[in-house]
């Protein structure tokens, strides 16, 4: 994926990084350690491990609890789903990014809070918008 070992660099510089997937730890796993990218994730939260799976709120709860000393308003579910990630996390009250590089037609209502199609407009619009 284009721009991601560097934007991940610069934003573990400056916050906590972790995994929410509805993949299987077995697939996750394998998917970091072949893109060498595991070492830049405090966290993996799974839907199998979770006991819900996105877009439910219950997932983004669970992952809330364990960052309690983090106000929700300084989180951000970055995701390339519209369904799962930015509806999951506008039903649990946190901010979104949608990762678009395929620039599919944004809903007009409930859609993310921010919009980038490539990885290294992260660093930017999160350094503008703080």
């Amino acid at each position: 994926m284009p721009h991601a070992r560097t934007t991940l660099t610069e934003l573990r510089k400056q916050y906590r990084l972790a995994v929410v997937s509805n993949e299987v730890r077995e697939k996750q796993v394998r998917q970091l350690g072949d893109s060498n990218l595991a070492p830049f994730f405090e966290n993996m939260f799974l839907a199998a491990e979770v006991g819900f799976s996105k877009p439910d709120p219950r997932f983004f709860q669970k992952v809330k609890s364990q960052y309690a000393g983090v106000d929700p308003a300084d989180m951000l579910v970055i995701g390339d789903s519209l369904t799962a990630d930015i509806q999951g996390a506008r039903a649990a009250n946190l901010d979104s990014v949608w990762y678009n590089p395929h620039h599919a037609l944004a809903p007009t209502a409930g859609g993310p809070r921010y919009e980038i199609d490539d990885l290294a407009q992260l660093v930017p619009l999160l350094t503008t918008n703080n």
